[in-house]
């Protein structure tokens, strides 16, 4: 799978490419591809594991704790990598990446040396809190809001700091 690949120095494409006809801009840059697998985009932080049971149908624990995964992540690029001296640092992902590009990139602005220019390009990865069709079968819904509601309570983005708290201050429960 995708470590094997990077062990293997693939080539991920995008702003990762080292190639230069392609990513004329960003080719020589150093780059890290951080993996995340809490199905929270880096912004779960659930304190207990979850109960859950395999397709095997044995019971087992899952844990979502992504903003500690990136803090992590983010500690050893800064103290073992050599990240602590850049400059410029592009935070990017696509699709659910792209999520966790508008999740983190404050967050990562608070973990980066003094001075250090942060940017972040999410590659995909909004959500418009949009309606559904309607069809004869079934009325307009919002498309992704109650997804998103009762995904928070499991992931505890919100709870667990993976949520800008100005941003939530600025937009209280029930304000419009």
């Amino acid at each position: 799978g995708g470590d094997a690949a990077a062990a293997a120095g693939t080539d991920f494409g995008g702003v990762l490419t080292s190639n230069a006809t392609l990513n004329p801009d960003f080719h020589d840059w150093n780059a890290a591809f951080l993996h995340y697998c809490d199905g929270a985009s880096f912004g779960g932080g659930r304190v207990a594991p979850i109960a859950v049971t395999t397709k095997a149908g044995k019971a087992a624990s899952m844990w979502m704790r992504g903003r500690n995964n990136f803090n992590a992540l983010v500690a050893d690029l800064l103290a073992t990598q050599g990240m602590q001296h850049a400059t410029e640092v592009i935070l990017s992902g696509g699709s659910a990446g792209g999520l966790a590009t508008l999740f983190n990139v404050d967050h990562l602005a608070t973990l980066l040396p003094a001075g250090t220019r942060l940017v972040g390009f999410p590659d995909a990865g909004f959500f418009l809190d949009h309606e559904t069709f309607a069809t004869p079968a079934a009325p307009a819904a919002p498309a992704y809001r109650d997804a998103f509601i009762g995904a928070d309570p499991v992931w505890n983005v919100t709870g667990g700091g993976g949520t800008n708290a100005a941003c939530l201050a600025a937009h209280p429960p029930g304000g419009g």
